[in-house]
């Protein structure tokens, strides 16, 4: 389990987070606002609450509002099963869906379904099996399109128990625009989501990816900042926020953060993702291969080496010409039929020079309806086709959101 979602059993334990004593733990808990849950149907109320939260709590004044006496906007507190040995169940799945291994991921959805099927009354399981098969396809190479349809399956559920479920609604807004384009669809449940619960950093951190990928630039930074607020330390949002800057530009604007996640934290995946494609688009074949590496190091599956390991002999052997050869040549083999967008060998294409195959991978982009940032003035990948009529419109034509997302998501309702 990382760090960032640690759970804290009990008062003493909770009030030691703060270094204060058990009795000012329990009396700012009754602001309405504190972040602990209670263990329904235990003898003595027993309590919980995740370190992310509480420090969240204090960072935007909780404390100060709890000692005068201020109204807060009440957290609601999540239920738990009766039985006591499923909601340890539950809560255990919690804690391995936010491990996020492969290994993780499998308990946590074998956790919610055995929750859920010894009480199915008890929508957060479903809608926690939901969460873990969305994050199957990134974190445990499951393909999408199955993934997609369990988690849209479980949510549904979860919402035929408690049809206010936050998680439930986020989880279907979240397969509406990733798994389908459907912009309403999405901004239909994620508004749902923060209407029963607005203080959810993840609902804020989805609808900050989901905006800044259709180009609402200015209100995905907001909602990812937001994010950043609810949840201070969580290295998913802050890789998601510094790569929304770098996306929007000018410059290389959110690259330091990301290099810096990347030191502190070399298990942050998404820093490496990312930092391996922005070197990319500078054509520094040695920094893109060493953030691949360690992307490989995360992921359990089999593919991934193989193609980095010969990156990396393409890089010894031929420096950074043979790896951008090597990137264009490998996606015409095991890319072209993947969801792996065709930005990554284009790209490589236009730092090369290749002008024929750059050419091909934007009309396969095209074809496979493939929705793109622009490519700024200031990138190396472009620094050559400025002149290039053909090149240009074909960019130009990538960066136009095809029918299903004209809507604008940033409209509010």
């Amino acid at each position: 389990m990382t760090d960032e979602y640690s759970r804290i059993n009990g008062w003493k334990a909770i009030a030691r987070h703060f270094g204060r004593h058990r009795a000012t733990a329990i009396r700012w808990s009754q602001s309405g606002a504190f972040p602990v849950r209670r263990l329904r149907g235990r003898k003595g109320a027993s309590v919980w609450a995740y370190a992310h939260e509480l420090d969240a709590w204090l960072a935007s004044g909780g404390a100060e509002l709890a000692a005068n006496g201020a109204p807060s906007e009440p957290v609601p507190h999540a239920a738990l099963p009766a039985d006591p040995a499923l909601a340890d169940r539950y809560l255990q799945a919690r804690d391995d869906l936010a491990a996020r291994t492969p290994a993780d991921l499998n308990r946590a959805m074998a956790g919610f379904a055995a929750v859920a099927s010894r009480d199915p009354g008890f929508a957060p399981a479903y809608a926690g099996l939901a969460d873990a098969y969305l994050l199957a396809p990134e974190f445990d190479g499951a393909a999408p399109a199955a993934s997609f349809a369990a988690a849209e399956a479980a949510a549904k559920a979860a919402l035929a128990v408690d049809p206010q479920s936050a998680d439930a609604h986020r989880a279907l807004g979240f397969v509406a625009y990733w798994g389908r384009g459907d912009i309403g669809a999405a901004r239909t449940h994620l508004a749902m989501s923060l209407r029963s619960e607005p203080h959810s950093s993840q609902t804020h951190h989805w609808l900050g990816n989901i905006l800044s990928d259709i180009g609402e630039d200015a209100d995905g930074l907001t909602a990812l900042r937001t994010a950043r607020r609810l949840s201070p330390g969580s290295r998913a949002i802050v890789a998601d926020y510094a790569w929304a800057l770098w996306r929007h530009g000018p410059g290389d604007v959110g690259v330091a953060e990301l290099e810096a996640l990347a030191a502190s934290s070399p298990a942050s995946r998404a820093a490496h993702v990312y930092l391996a494609f922005i070197r990319l688009t500078n054509g520094d074949a040695a920094s893109y291969v060493a953030h691949r590496e360690q992307v490989a190091a995360f992921y359990e599956r089999p593919e991934i080496r193989p193609c980095v390991e010969l990156e990396r002999a393409a890089y010894e052997a031929g420096g950074a010409e043979a790896v951008l050869d090597l990137v264009v040549s490998s996606f015409t083999t095991w890319g072209a039929n993947s969801s792996m967008s065709s930005e990554w060998p284009a790209t490589a294409a236009a730092v090369a020079g290749r002008r024929s195959e750059l050419l091909d991978l934007l009309a396969l982009a095209e074809a496979r309806g493939e929705y793109w940032k622009p490519w700024r003035e200031d990138q190396a990948r472009l620094a050559r086709w400025r002149d290039d009529a053909a090149v240009r419109e074909a960019l130009q034509r990538l960066i136009r959101p095809p029918p299903r997302l004209q809507a604008s998501f940033a409209s509010r309702a």
